[in-house]
C-alpha cells in the first residue's frame, strides 16, 4: 500500500476508536488493514527516516477495529524498531492499550529523536495518566513533566491539545503539567492552556492527531 493513504488509515483508526463501524464496513476495513499490515517493510529509510511503509498505521486499525489482541498484537517490537511513522504508530498503538508495559513504551517513545514520535507519546502519556493505577502516576507524571519542557512546541502543543481531551486524570497531576506549559517561551502553547483548569476536560475535547 503506498504510503500516501497512511494518514486515510489514521483517520479510519481515529474514527473507529470513537464509533464502530457497520459490520459490512469494518469487515471490509478490515481486511485492507490486514493486507497493509502485512506488507514487507522496505530495507530502505530516506532522508527524513521514513521507510514508505504503511504497516504501523494499518496496524492501529486493526487495533482500534477491535483485533489488538490478535495476531497483530506481536507487531509493536517491529515497529519500534522502524521508521518514524512506525515508532508514532507504535506510541498511539500503546497510548490506546495503556497496559503497564505499554506506558513503559510510551516514556521510552517520550525521548525519542525526533519530535513527531515524542508528541505521540505525550498525548499517550496523558491517556496513561487517566488510568494508571495510583503505584505508576508517579512515573508517568515525570514523563509528561519532561514532555512539557521539550524544546520547540510541537510535543507541548501536542500534550497541551490532549490535556483538552475527555479523559479524567488526577487534578494535582494535571496542574503540575499544566504549570510548566504555562510558562511555555511558545505563545501558542500558552495560548492553548490558558483558561484550562487543573480537571483536563475543562475546555472541550481534545484536537485530533494531526
Amino acid at each position: 500500500m503506498p504510503a500516501h493513504k497512511r494518514g486515510a488509515l489514521r483517520v479510519l483508526a481515529a474514527a473507529a476508536a470513537d464509533a464502530p463501524f457497520p459490520e459490512d464496513v469494518a469487515q471490509d476495513l478490515h481486511v485492507a488493514a490486514r493486507a497493509a499490515a502485512e506488507q514487507p517493510v522496505p530495507p530502505w529509510t530516506g532522508l527524513l527516516g521514513e521507510n514508505g511503509s504503511a504497516a504501523g498505521p494499518a496496524v492501529e486499525l486493526l487495533t482500534a477495529l477491535g483485533d489488538g489482541d490478535g495476531p497483530d498484537a506481536d507487531r509493536l517490537p517491529a515497529l519500534l524498531g522502524g521508521d518514524t511513522a512506525g515508532r508514532v504508530s507504535a506510541a498511539r498503538l500503546a497510548g490506546r492499550r495503556r497496559s503497564p508495559a505499554d506506558i513503559g513504551v510510551l516514556l521510552v517513545l517520550a525521548t525519542d529523536r525526533e519530535p513527531a514520535v515524542r508528541a505521540a507519546a505525550a498525548r499517550g502519556l496523558v491517556r496513561a495518566l487517566a488510568l494508571a493505577a495510583e503505584d505508576q502516576r508517579p512515573v508517568v507524571l515525570a514523563g509528561l513533566v519532561r514532555c512539557s519542557a521539550d524544546p520547540g512546541s510541537r510535543v507541548p502543543r501536542a500534550l497541551a491539545a490532549e490535556l483538552r481531551g475527555p479523559d479524567q486524570a488526577p487534578a494535582q497531576a494535571v496542574a503540575d503539567v499544566l504549570q510548566v506549559l504555562r510558562g511555555h517561551p511558545s505563545a501558542s502553547v500558552q495560548g492553548m492552556v490558558e483558561g484550562l483548569s487543573d480537571a483536563p476536560n475543562a475546555s472541550g475535547p481534545a484536537t485530533p492527531e494531526p
